[in-house]
């Protein structure tokens, strides 16, 4: 999260019981104007700032409080400008345990059957999709090639060539829908060429 000029990392927290703070806390890391940021006699500074709207919450306006040290969220409270009564717990932060980099999803920790199904709904939403899902990550590379069709894998082993010889992604995408004996000609016939 950038808050300011600085940039926090969020970490862990025990689970929220709350079904509305369960909703609302995405929220409370989306600033609506101005971030108060104040240095606190331990070195941890403390900020406050009008939380950006909350679709369907009948308590907006919400202000949040966020302590942090270092980079690290430390503590993390919000109340509603509008409802006294309605407030988010405050509610402590712990550095992250997992040694991967933020922002990352750790894919090789999932099951090849549940790898295969992520692959399987990409390619039957969006085909195109499934192109870019192989270059998310080797292991999920190797499933998701699985369900390339044989249209996908001429303009993957040929696209580079058609692309340097002058053809469009609309004349590539015809080209590989034609049968094979004229895709091999037209194949056989830019080799000679170049």
């Amino acid at each position: 999260m950038v808050l300011g000029r600085s940039l926090v990392e969020v970490g862990n927290h025990k689970p929220l019981t709350d079904p509305r703070d369960k909703a609302l806390l995405p929220y409370l890391f989306r600033p609506d104007g101005k971030v108060n940021q104040e240095d606190l006699p331990n070195g941890d500074a403390r900020c406050h700032y009008q939380v950006a709207h909350v679709p369907g919450d009948p308590d907006n306006p919400f202000e949040a409080t966020l302590v942090f040290a270092k980079g690290q969220l430390k503590e993390l409270s919000a109340k509603s400008t509008s409802n006294l009564e309605r407030t988010f717990p405050p509610t402590t932060f712990t550095p992250r345990t997992d040694s991967r980099p933020l922002g990352s999803s750790n894919l090789a920790t999932l099951p090849n059957e549940t790898l295969d199904r992520i692959a399987g709904h990409t390619a039957s939403t969006n085909p195109n999709g499934l192109l870019a899902l192989r270059q998310t990550q080797w292991h999920l590379n190797a499933i998701a090639d699985s369900h390339i069709t044989p249209a996908q894998r001429f303009r993957i082993n040929h696209g580079q060539m058609l692309h340097a010889a002058g053809h469009d992604a609309d004349q590539m995408r015809a080209l590989a829908i034609r049968p094979e004996e004229e895709r091999e000609a037209v194949m056989e016939g830019l080799k000679t060429e170049g």
